[in-house]
């Protein structure tokens, strides 16, 4: 209301900066719609000449089954069209079953096929290997090892040994293993490569 009393319609001033699902997603948080929000989101990460597969993945990571209902019912309401046959269109291989399978809710296949996508093509992404393993508890660890190796017949760790090397594969191990590496480990990838990461250093021995 004090937007309104000195620059007038909030809605207006809106829609003269934002359009398509940039003008929805504003709208719908400005109502506390959050379905239609993350609806608007996902179409917009989808739209256009390129796709933003991280706004998609993180949009839905996470969600209730209740919010992913409401998401897709939200989508479907305001394009026209199922989510997942967008996501189809838009994505491919690994990442299309990442996205597939965070739809359905499946975080154990959607971690899977997020280490599949980190480690297919000419790059290896050791981050989002790092990222897909730490802090997840035994029986997740286990269950995504478990569906990486019906999804794609090879097993984990073997898949993880032939991309890595180094502190990088001892991390990921240790990852697999544990959920975290301890903190010699973490010292160790401080202190390797061509720069020293002095702030984590502090940081680890500052926790002891």
């Amino acid at each position: 209301q004090s937007f309104e009393r000195k620059h007038g319609s909030l809605d207006q001033a809106l829609s003269s900066e934002l359009s398509g699902a940039q003008l929805t997603r504003a709208r719908a948080l400005l109502s506390s719609d959050t379905a239609l929000a993350d609806a608007a989101t996902l179409r917009q990460a989808t739209a256009g000449l390129g796709t933003d597969e991280q706004a998609i993945f993180k949009t839905l990571e996470g969600k209730s089954p209740a919010a992913r209902e409401a998401i897709l019912a939200s989508y479907k309401k305001q394009y026209g069209s199922e989510l997942k046959a967008d996501l189809g269109k838009e994505l491919s291989g690994a990442q299309r079953q990442q996205a597939n399978a965070l739809v359905k809710g499946n975080g154990a296949l959607a971690g899977a096929a997020q280490l599949r996508a980190a480690m297919a093509g000419a790059g290896t992404d050791e981050g989002a290997i790092m990222a897909s393993l730490a802090g997840k508890s035994d029986p997740e660890r286990a269950a995504i090892a478990t569906e990486y190796r019906k999804l794609y017949g090879v097993e984990l760790l073997a898949d993880l040994a032939s991309e890595l090397g180094g502190e990088d594969l001892g991390r990921a191990k240790s990852l697999l293993a544990t959920g975290k590496v301890s903190e010699v480990e973490e010292l160790r990838l401080a202190m390797a490569g061509l720069g020293t990461d002095e702030a984590k250093i502090s940081q680890i021995l500052s926790g002891r």
